[in-house]
Formats: C-alpha cells, sequence, structure tokens
C-alpha cells in the first residue's frame, strides 16, 4: 500500500509539473501581450494628448521627449521651441508626465493670475516634494485648508503688512554692506550673503549675522541650493522618479537615481533647532520663531511644519537677495554706461554727505527703474519657482490643459520677449521709465514676473523688493562698480550668460572693482556703518548650532586652524577647564613645518632651528654619527609644546569662525547625527565630529565598537625634564649644549638619551629613555625619581651624568611607552579620529605632533573640497585612505629604531655603529637610525599630506564619474 500510494504521489507530481510547465508559457506570453497592449495603449493615450494639447515635440513611449532635454539651461530650449511653434505655451514631456511650458507674459497673466484659484495646486512632485522638502512644506502642499494656514502663518512673518516695519534693519543692514565693501571689495558676494541672511534671521530668529563664517550662513546656501538642484529638469537629474514613482522607494544604497537626496532630513534639524533656541530665548519675544512655536498648540503643527515654516524665510529673502545684488554687479560691469545717469540722480537727491533713505525713493524714479531692472534681466528664479498645478481640466486658445498637469512659467523666455523688450539681453532701466523709447505694455503693475504668480506669488515678494531697492540704491550711490584689471592694466571682460545651471540662477565668480565715489561718500559710509553696528547691536548674539567639534590638544587645534581657515564653522571642546602650559619639547619636521607656514601659524619666533644631529656611544661620547642640514627649507627646529599650542591657538582663534569651550568632556557620540554629548548633558551636533582626544580618547572605542585596546608594552618608559639656561650655564660641560642648535643622540644597552635646546636657546630639553620597572596601567605617565634616573644611567659618559645631577629634586615625569596595533579603521558615517586617537607615536622618531598635524592638514584639504555635504562620509573614508598607511608606516620605524638604537653592545652593535661612520662621511647615505637616515628623511619629511589626500580625492571622483 505504501509503495502504491508513493507511486501515485509521484505520478500526480509529473502531470502537475507538465500543466505548470505549459502554464508557465502560457502565463508568460499572456503577460507580454498584455504588456504590449498597456505599452500600446499608454502611448495612445500621450498621443492623444499630444494633439489636444499646446504644441510641442513628439513624445516617445514611456521616455517622452527627455532624450530631447539639454544638460544645462534648459529654459533656454523651451524658449527656443516656443518660437519654433510660434505658440506662446508649449508641451515637454518628462518620461509619461507632460509638462506644459508658459513662454509669454500676458498668457502667464491669464492663466496663473487670473485663474488664479484653478492654477493654485502643486502637483504630485516625488523628487523636490516627497523626497526633498517633504509632505509639510507650504512650497510643494496641495491647495487646501493646511496650505491656507501656512500661507497665513507665512504672512506674519512676512506678509505686506509687517515688511514696512523691517525698513530699518534692512537699511541698517545695507550700511554694513557699503562698509563691508569699503573694507574689503573683493568679497563682495560674501557681504550680500551676509546681508541677505542676516536681515532675515533678525525676522526669523531674532539675531543678526554679523560674519559670513557664521554657520548659518554656510548652512542656509547649501540648504538652498541643494533645493535648487532639485528642481532642474535634465538628464542627469532623477527625474525618472517623476515617470516611475516606486523607484524612489529603493534603497539610497542601490538607487543611484536617488543620489544627493539625502539632505533632506537634515534641512529640517538645522532650521528646527534655530527656530527652537530663538523661541525660548525670552530676550526674542517677537520674532517670527517665537510666534510660530506660540501658535503650534493651536494648530498641532509638527517639528517637520515648524522647521519648514521658519526655513521658507530664507527662501523667500534670503539666497534669492544675495543673487540679484551679484546680478546688479555684473550688469554694472558689463554696461557701464548706464551709471551716470544714476549717479546724477543720486546726487542731486540725497548729494554726498549721506546715503539714500526709503523717504527718497519717490524722488528717484531713474534707480527704481535700474532696480527693476535687475529683476528683470537675470531673474533668479528663472523658472518660476516650482510647478502649477489646475485643479480641473482647462482650456486655453483651443489647448486642453488636464487636470494635475506641470504648468510652468519660463521666466527666461517671458522676461526676454522682443515684443515687451527689445534688445532683452541689453541692461536697459529706461525699459520702466514710461515717456522713454524702450517703455512697453506689459501685464500688472510691476514689470516683471520674477516672484511669481497668482496664489503661488512669493511670499517673500514684499521683503526682497524692500531690501533689494535700498540696498542698490546705497551702492549706486556710494561706489564706482567696474570690471577688472589685469596685470597689463587692461579690463577683464565679463560674461553675462555664465550663470549657475539651478532653480536660482545667480552669475558664476567674476573679479571687479568697487571704489568709493568720493572722500565725502567714504566718510558717510564709516559713520552710517558705525552708527549701523550700535542700532543693530541689540539683535547680537550666536547659535548653539554647530558644523564640527574637536577636543583641544595639537591635533586638535591644528585641525580648527586648517578648517577654520578654509571658512568652516569650528567648536573646539576642551576638556579641561582652562588651557595650561603642558608638556615639554617638540622637534618640528619640515613636513610639519611646511603645513605651520601654509596656515600662517606664527611660531618661528618660539622655535630654535637645528642645524645638525650627532649620535654617540653612551660611555665615552664617541661621535658616531653627524647629520648637517644645509638646506634651510629642510632644516628641523623644535619647540616647546605649549608655545606651539598656543601659537596654534591664537591662529584658529583670529577667525571669527572658530570658538573654544573649555570645561567640555565628551562622554558619548551619535554616529547618525552626528552628535556629541557633554557630561553635563548638553549636546553638540555638527556636520563632522573630529575626534583628536589622544591616546585615551572617548570616541575610539565606540567608534569600533571594541573597548579593548590591545596596549602592549615595549619594556621602556621616558623621563622627561626640562633644564633652563641657567642651569645649563652653571655647568662648563653643558653650556655648548645649550647654545648650539644641535640634538644629541647617546645610544647604548637598553637605552638612549636625547637633548636639544627650545625657547631660542633660553631652555634645555631631555628625554631619557630606559627599561621599565612597573607595568602598563592607566596612569601612563607617573611622577619619577631622581634617584631612579641615577641608577639607569650609571656608567654613562658624562655629559649625561651632567645633565642628571642638574634636576632639582624629584621634578620630572615618567612616561610609560606603550605599542598600539593599527586600528581596522579610523572612520564611521561623519565621526574620524586624528592624531594619537588613531596613532599615537613612540618617540624614537619624534613624529607624535607632526603626524597629528598631517592628519589636520588633510581633513581641512578634503573637506574644502566637497560638492555637497553627502559627500562627507566617503570625503573621510578618503582621508583615512590616504593618511592610514603612511601613518602606520611611521609608527612602525619607531618600532624599528628602538630595538636598533637599544642594542646591546656586541657585534650587531659593532656593526650598527660602522654603519654610522660610514653614513657620516657620505652625509647623505643610508643609516640604521630612521630619524637622521635620509631616504627615510625624503618619505616622511617630504611628504605633502594636504596634497596626498587631494590628489585621492581626484582620483575617486576621476574613477566614479
Amino acid at each position: 500500500m505504501l509503495f502504491e500510494k508513493l507511486a501515485e504521489i509521484l505520478a500526480l507530481a509529473q502531470l502537475q509539473r507538465a500543466v505548470t510547465d505549459v502554464g508557465t508559457t502560457n502565463i508568460l506570453t499572456a503577460l507580454a501581450v498584455g504588456a504590449l497592449v498597456v505599452l500600446v495603449a499608454d502611448y495612445a493615450w500621450m498621443l492623444y494628448l499630444h494633439f489636444k494639447m499646446p504644441p510641442g515635440p513628439i513624445p516617445l513611449p514611456i521616455i517622452g521627449n527627455t532624450h530631447l532635454l539639454p544638460e544645462n539651461k534648459p529654459w533656454i530650449y523651451f524658449e527656443q521651441l516656443s518660437k519654433k511653434y510660434n505658440a506662446s505655451l508649449i508641451t515637454f514631456w518628462i518620461g509619461r508626465n507632460p509638462t506644459v511650458w508658459i513662454c509669454d507674459a500676458w498668457s502667464a497673466s491669464e492663466l496663473l493670475d487670473k485663474r488664479a484659484g484653478i492654477y493654485a495646486s502643486r502637483p504630485r512632485m516625488v523628487v523636490f516634494g516627497e523626497l526633498g522638502t517633504g509632505q509639510h512644506n507650504l512650497v510643494t502642499m496641495y491647495y487646501g485648508d493646511r496650505w491656507r494656514l501656512h500661507r497665513k502663518l507665512t504672512h506674519m512673518g512676512v506678509g505686506l503688512q509687517q515688511v514696512h516695519g523691517y525698513r530699518s534693519l534692512q537699511n541698517d543692514e545695507s550700511k554694513l554692506v557699503a562698509l563691508g565693501l569699503l573694507e574689503a571689495p573683493r568679497d563682495y558676494v560674501k557681504h550680500f550673503e551676509r546681508y541677505a541672511a542676516s536681515v532675515v534671521s533678525i525676522i526669523g530668529f531674532g539675531r543678526r549675522i554679523a560674519s559670513f563664517a557664521d554657520p548659518i550662513i554656510t548652512e542656509v546656501i547649501a540648504v538652498m541650493q541643494l533645493a535648487a538642484d532639485l528642481n532642474v529638469p535634465g538628464k542627469r537629474f532623477p527625474m525618472l522618479m517623476e515617470t516611475f514613482p516606486f523607484l524612489a522607494k529603493f534603497p539610497t544604497q542601490i538607487a543611484p537615481w536617488k543620489h544627493g537626496l539625502g539632505r533632506r532630513g537634515r534641512g529640517h534639524q538645522f532650521f528646527y533647532a534655530l527656530a527652537k533656541e530663538a523661541a525660548s530665548n525670552p530676550a526674542q519675544q517677537q520674532c517670527y520663531s517665537r510666534k510660530i512655536f506660540d501658535e503650534a498648540p493651536k494648530h498641532n503643527l509638527t517639528e517637520q511644519e515648524i522647521a519648514s515654516l521658519s526655513g521658507n524665510l530664507f527662501g523667500a529673502g534670503s539666497d534669492t537677495s544675495s543673487s540679484t545684488l551679484v546680478t546688479f554687479v555684473l550688469a554694472c560691469c558689463a554696461f557701464p554706461d548706464v551709471l551716470p545717469r544714476a549717479w546724477e540722480e543720486l546726487d542731486r537727491v540725497v548729494g554726498h554727505h549721506r546715503s539714500p533713505t526709503f523717504d527718497d525713493e519717490p524722488n528717484l524714479p531713474y534707480v527704481k527703474a535700474f532696480v527693476k531692472e535687475v529683476l528683470r534681466w537675470r531673474s533668479v528664479a528663472i523658472i518660476g519657482g516650482q510647478p502649477h498645478a489646475p485643479t480641473q481640466d482647462d482650456h486655453y486658445k483651443g489647448w486642453l490643459i488636464p487636470k494635475n498637469t506641470w504648468v510652468q512659467g519660463n521666466v527666461w523666455a517671458i522676461h526676454h520677449h522682443e515684443r515687451e523688450f527689445p534688445d532683452p539681453d541689453r541692461f536697459v532701466p529706461e525699459r520702466y521709465l514710461k515717456d522713454e523709447d524702450w517703455s512697453r505694455p506689459f501685464p500688472g503693475e510691476r514689470g516683471y514676473m520674477t516672484f511669481g504668480w497668482g496664489r503661488r506669488v512669493c511670499s517673500g515678494q514684499g521683503l526682497a523688493e524692500q531690501g533689494t531697492f535700498i540696498t542698490i540704491a546705497r551702492l549706486l550711490w556710494g561706489f564706482r562698480i567696474e570690471k577688472a584689471l589685469d596685470e597689463k592694466g587692461e579690463e577683464i571682460p565679463v560674461d553675462i550668460f555664465d550663470y549657475s545651471n539651478g532653480l536660482n540662477m545667480r552669475p558664476s565668480p567674476f573679479q571687479c572693482r568697487i571704489t568709493p565715489r568720493s572722500r565725502d561718500i567714504t566718510a558717510a559710509i564709516e559713520r552710517e556703518g558705525k552708527q549701523a553696528l550700535q542700532d543693530l547691536a541689540q539683535y547680537d548674539g550666536e547659535t548653539k548650532y554647530q558644523m564640527s567639534h574637536f577636543n583641544g590638544g595639537i591635533g586638535g587645534i591644528a585641525a580648527a586652524v586648517s578648517l577654520g581657515r578654509r571658512g568652516h564653522h569650528v567648536v573646539v571642546l576642551e576638556a579641561a577647564p582652562k588651557l595650561a602650559e603642558v608638556g615639554a619639547g617638540v622637534q618640528i619636521s619640515p613636513n610639519m613645518g611646511r603645513l605651520l607656514d601654509r596656515w600662517q601659524v606664527p611660531f618661528h619666533d618660539k622655535e630654535t632651528v637645528l642645524r645638525q644631529i650627532d649620535v654617540r656611544r653612551w660611555q665615552n661620547g664617541q661621535l658616531l654619527s653627524s647629520t648637517n642640514y644645509d638646506s634651510v627649507t629642510d632644516r628641523p627646529s623644535t619647540i616647546h609644546r605649549a608655545d606651539l599650542h598656543n601659537a596654534l591657538l591664537e591662529t584658529a582663534l583670529s577667525f571669527e569662525n572658530v570658538r573654544l569651550q573649555v570645561n567640555s568632556v565628551v562622554t558619548n557620540v551619535d554616529f547618525n547625527t552626528p552628535e556629541v554629548v557633554l557630561a553635563d548633558g548638553s549636546r553638540f551636533r555638527g556636520d563632522v565630529v573630529l575626534a583628536a582626544d589622544g591616546i585615551k580618547s572617548t570616541i575610539r572605542p565606540k567608534l569600533l565598537q571594541d573597548e579593548s585596546l590591545n596596549v602592549a608594552p615595549t619594556g621602556d618608559a621616558a623621563y622627561r625634564l626640562i633644564l633652563s639656561r641657567e642651569q645649563m650655564l652653571a655647568n662648563e660641560l653643558l653650556k655648548e649644549l645649550v647654545d648650539q642648535p644641535l640634538v644629541t643622540r647617546w645610544i647604548g644597552p637598553g637605552r638612549h638619551v636625547v637633548g636639544y635646546p627650545i625657547r631660542n636657546h633660553e631652555q634645555y630639553n631631555v628625554v631619557l629613555l630606559h627599561p621599565d620597572r612597573g607595568t602598563v596601567d592607566d596612569q601612563w605617565t607617573i611622577k619619577g625619581s631622581k634617584q631612579d634616573m641615577v641608577n639607569d644611567f650609571v656608567g654613562w659618559e658624562e655629559h649625561v651624568h651632567q645633565i642628571i645631577a642638574s634636576v632639582d629634586g624629584d621634578d620630572l615625569m615618567v612616561w610609560k611607552l606603550n605599542l598600539y596595533p593599527p586600528l581596522k579603521t579610523w572612520v564611521r558615517g561623519s565621526v574620524a579620529l586624528l592624531g594619537d586617537a588613531c596613532h599615537p607615536m613612540l618617540p624614537y622618531v619624534a613624529q607624535g605632533a607632526a603626524q597629528a598635524v598631517e592628519d589636520a592638514g588633510a581633513l581641512g584639504a578634503i573637506l574644502s573640497s566637497l560638492s555637497t555635504r553627502d559627500e562627507i562620509p566617503q570625503a573621510l573614508q578618503i582621508y583615512e585612505s590616504s593618511r592610514k598607511q603612511h601613518a602606520e608606516q611611521v609608527q612602525q620605524s619607531g618600532g624599528h629604531n628602538r630595538v636598533v638604537l637599544h642594542l646591546p653592545d656586541g657585534p650587531e652593535q659593532e656593526s650598527r655603529d660602522e654603519l654610522f661612520r660610514q653614513a657620516m662621511m657620505t652625509q647623505g647615505g643610508s643609516t640604521p637610525d630612521r630619524w637622521t637616515d635620509h631616504n627615510t628623511r625624503a618619505s616622511v619629511w617630504g611628504h605633502d599630506a594636504e596634497e596626498a589626500v587631494l590628489t585621492a580625492w581626484e582620483g575617486f571622483r576621476a574613477a566614479n564619474l
């Protein structure tokens, strides 16, 4: 029975497999036929719409017209299509989705202004909306009750009724722009960015931005540029997701079409943190953020909504305003013939003893026309902001515009239409003077459509227009703005078409000359600028939001210098209550000195330049090797650790964007944010956390997810001491040591001694290495005993004895020397280790400080070469790959030196000494001592950490284009 049953089952299974095989074939065929039918039906629908909607290129199945889209400045291509089809509206298909581009002012006015009730909504925007700003942002929100609430709340900050009250602060901030241009005209772009961000920051958060190194500026620019990049149709952009929204569900790691979309959360965190900080400050009761937090419980506002409402202020009045001012400068350089008429009007109405005010506006028609022409000539929001979407099918000039279609205003085409603006690329303020030949009819009272249309017009239009007028009027009054001159004194041309390729367009960088028009004007700018600073003092303050974090040793402070000088905002968290003079001598090898010079660290007045290194026998002082440094650029030097630390700290704190916070003990780190937690419970968040917290690093075990450090004893310890010049001169034998630019090394069995002058020969630093009597424990540096030191160096030559004899009592420290194996990694996410936290150095090659400074240089170089903050984790990986092997080789050379220098007397020692003597005769050959070896010096002293990491970064980018 069992076998019969089994046979039945097997026969049935074979039958099922046969049916399944046939069924699978049929199913696949059916699926293929079904897919073809769907594709044909879908394409038939696309063709139907193509002939019903405004004209445009015939779309292909699935991809539409995407293959026709140019890489850069697609708005010009759409303008050309409008001319080709002789139509004010054209249709262009991005995948399966049609977009109607309005290329005519009158059509835009009819559809988006007069029919605003129909066109007030937004289409579904997968990229910019769902993956970009999120679903709780006024900019991308569908038209409805929640949108009306957000619009009402926005008007509480920048509505027309409020804007008039901001005139005073805009006036004062523009005075500071003029003062800044007087002092540093080459930084005109930074002055504009500071001004625009400061006005919005005062309104939104109750505090001004005093410096263009303020972290708010750098973060706002990054967020605004990201938003701009997200909304430009082009082949390189992942518009594929607009056609196939399911692609947005794929994890970013396996979805190259989602590259660059990982910053949405960061913007929310940033703006919410600013708003919350401002709302909790009793001194900032009137700021917009406080109003939003007061309204939040009434309307159940989420954190994302609060972040969006406060962040939108910057979109409404920051990036657009600064970009407009840069365009103004370009226009002045490219069309100098328009300036004399402006100067004549300003001189007649205002004079040279004060700058223009808002009260002068009615009497400055040409200046007002000048401002309008700036807004028209090269509008910032060149494609009219976000797309509109009709809430119902609509018809215009016989064309169908289906419900939810993307409808975009091509501001470039509108503002360059020959009918309204003859010779449109020419900058002509007379277009806006009624009695001039250049004037033409234009819908609406403004004469331009820079800020959008209908119910979706930019909320900050009034604020931006008001600030743009007073700033341009003041700059026209105060300065001659001209093309820069080359070495021959000839003008450098400017390119009026060289603009960025984003939603918000601004000129590419260009040089110019900005000089005051008269001495009286200069005096007025200075006087008014000082008064403006006093008037704005009520808004002074700083944000708790930070971008980078360090600990305050040499590596950490060096990193603060390296990044601070490149404009990054840095906070240095130092565990000690105050910074005190600690440590002893440090040797500055050329690889370190070059970086310090490059960073303009003022250390030379404290260093002692070395000209020679001698190696001597322990018993009798016999000279084994003497290495001379004839090249000034290749000479090492010495310095007291405290002097080096102070020079670095002085340099770091000279940057307004670097801040030191003492008594800040870091206890934990969040690798996802990244964010560090202090012992008092406070938190610091940044783009990058750099842990330079030394051998006993708190961050290292958390980064490695391994508490074990696997420390092994070398068997050595070192006495460290400093003798004063008076102590050295009191001993006849030691006088020559303190006065000569010389490092002396006495080497012997299991021991060696190093001595050299520091502080311009005012002190003598000595390190005496000897067998360690104890065991490795947590107390790696302990108090030493003079008697132990005497016992350790019995029988050594007289110089060593006299050095030991000169020590006052037990005023010395013992440093236990331990071996640290290479770490498996230095980096996790946006957190990285540097210095002794990742590669503790033994003192045998004197590279501990140098390698930490090299780490700092590499970090500063690579973090300043990024296109977006999304690249930070990868950049830190490149930092590790560039630095790790090199630093570990230096570590290994230290271990090699320990063995070679401490050989017991005997045949090996004699062979070593002979090699020393031969190298001394050739002055350039190989020596057993890696510290004095020519080849090792070439690889270590000749290394440029900044150049190496940039080469690695460029190679990575080239390989991944």
